[in-house]
């Protein structure tokens, strides 16, 4: 136990003697565990983010696509013959559906919206007058248009918080017309911030009457839909069935359209993470070989040019397992600095991210301890040749050894 406590000691030392070495050692141990740590607070602040999101409609919402989601490139040129949802497949399918508690047709348009000499560029959502079954959007004040309203075409506009802001800032903004494009609509609401997500701004954006939106635009983009009750599965059925159904499909064609789920959705993003985190498994390890590596070849370098101490320690009785405790501990300690550093500077790094992303940030310890014991292994590996080399040396070589 004394030995060990000496080896320790002088290892601290010497450390203390190179800085600009231990300097060396220590950033590149830190890179890995950086990587490491940002890009897992990261893709978990995403997961939570877009739960969040959905949770405020419901994991059982459907969405009925043009297309479904880009999982290969090849993907792409296939998906562009796909024709647009009509909105006389939206009407069958209404008349249709026994299972779903609503069918929302919605449009998604990036459009100026001008009030009094400002304009600012916000996506302009087309629905239909029962888009609160299947969306939360909270008030800041006024209301959300009514079915009336959306039946008659009457041209009025829920604003999004960043839109209000924008034009208004700060001024009662209910019953005030705004030009949405070449179009007056009057004002009679007001959303509550919702933030961002992945830099995409969530409050700049209107909500229109489809009805009265739909002379820009006789098509859709995607439709979303309420099961009733535990008919998840059977609404999702009946939608390909009546769907398929009205586009003639033959039973050997595919599917000419998206259907997803909230949980569909989130299985698409776990995969990614998945294959993101397989990515990372292999920077990480890199990054750990790398640094192992540059350690190895430091210390060995340590070794050459304090042979004639080493020497000196073993002719007063130093015991080779000393010497190998000596460097061994070397190792660990600069491995472990270099993964503190990065715990430490990862930690900074992507709570500024978040933040900048407007995620929400959690530490995940078990990454802190991941890192760490990384960093430390890779120190007792990448240290164990260098510390036996210099445990071994002939003591009376050692001494009339000439470094250089």
């Amino acid at each position: 136990m004394g030995m060990g406590r000496e080896a320790l000691r002088i290892a601290l030392r010497v450390i203390r003697q190179y800085p600009l070495r231990t300097a060396f050692i220590v950033v590149t141990n830190m890179t890995a565990v950086l990587a490491l740590i940002v890009l897992v607070v990261i893709m978990q602040s995403l997961q939570a983010k877009v739960r969040e999101l959905f949770s405020s409609q419901g994991a059982d919402i459907l969405y009925l696509t043009r297309r479904p989601p880009v999982l290969r490139v090849t993907d792409i040129r296939k998906y562009e013959s796909y024709p647009p949802i009509s909105t006389a497949e939206v009407e069958f399918l209404r008349r249709q559906l026994r299972w779903a508690e609503a069918v929302v047709p919605a449009t998604y348009d990036p459009v100026d919206v001008t009030f009094q000499g400002r304009s600012v560029r916000a996506a302009v959502q087309g629905r239909s007058a029962d888009y609160l079954v299947v969306e939360n959007l909270p008030l800041y004040l006024g209301r959300h248009f009514t079915p009336d309203e959306d039946a008659h075409r009457r041209r009025v506009v829920v604003l999004g918080w960043g839109v209000y802001r924008e034009l208004f800032q700060g001024r009662d903004p209910l019953r005030q017309w705004v030009w949405i494009g070449r179009q007056a609509y009057r004002v009679v609401g007001v959303v509550r911030e919702r933030g961002t997500l992945l830099g995409s701004d969530l409050d700049t954006v209107v909500w229109v009457p489809l009805q009265a939106w739909r002379g820009v635009r006789p098509d859709v983009d995607y439709v979303i839909l309420r099961p009733k009750s535990g008919r998840e599965n059977d609404l999702m059925e009946e939608v390909r069935f009546w769907l398929r159904l009205k586009r003639q499909l033959r039973p050997t064609q595919e599917d000419n359209f998206g259907l997803l789920t909230t949980e569909g959705f989130l299985d698409i993003l776990r995969n990614a993470t998945r294959a993101l985190s397989r990515a990372l498994i292999g920077v990480v390890g890199l990054g750990v070989l790398v640094g192992g590596i540059v350690l190895m070849n430091i210390l060995l370098m340590a070794v050459a040019e304090r042979t004639q101490e080493i020497g000196i320690r073993k002719a007063v009785g130093a015991h080779p397992s000393a010497i190998a405790a000596q460097f061994l501990w070397e190792a660990i300690i600069l491995a472990s600095l270099g993964g503190l550093a990065g715990v430490g500077v990862g930690l900074g790094i992507s709570y500024l991210v978040s933040r900048a992303l407007s995620l929400p940030w959690a530490f995940p310890f078990w990454v802190a301890g991941l890192g760490l014991a990384l960093t430390g292994i890779s120190g007792v590996l990448f240290g164990y040749y260098p510390a036996r080399r210099a445990a071994r040396l002939d003591p009376v070589q050692a001494l009339h050894y000439e470094h250089g």
